[in-house]
């Protein structure tokens, strides 16, 4: 009796764990991708607003590096280190005025994430 409560107690503690790590996850990326989001608008609308777009930029640069931290945790780095080569790329776009390559890196980075939040999506292979 006491091996069958200690298996359940150790399925139940593994499929938590493999839970939250897809909510963290998967919060993380939302969060990250409606911030980029917020930049397409500006780098869309009002591009020649330099101050406000780099200041967004360092922004989400900042937090991008403080949760790559924690994602790395759940997944390879070098599977998500795009991202922030992309970001790097973004700044540099925009402080050169280059409008078509910081237009291309916000795709891009909005691919990326969109892309990773499908793989570590929710499934029960990932929990299991």
């Amino acid at each position: 009796m006491k091996k069958k409560w200690g298996i359940i107690i150790i399925v139940v503690v593994l499929f938590l764990v493999g839970l939250t790590e897809q909510i963290v996850y998967r919060t993380m990326l939302n969060n990250t991708i409606a911030e980029v989001q917020e930049i397409e608008e500006i780098v869309l609308t009002d591009f020649s607003n330099q101050t406000l777009l780099l200041q967004k930029i360092d922004t989400i640069k900042e937090n991008w590096t403080h949760r790559e931290q924690i994602l790395c945790t759940f997944s390879n780095h070098k599977e998500i280190q795009d991202v922030g080569i992309s970001i790097v790329k973004l700044k540099n776009a925009t402080e050169n005025n280059d409008y078509e390559h910081a237009k291309e890196n916000v795709d891009l980075i909005i691919f990326h994430l969109i892309g990773y939040s499908h793989i570590y999506g929710t499934n029960f292979q990932n929990i299991f």
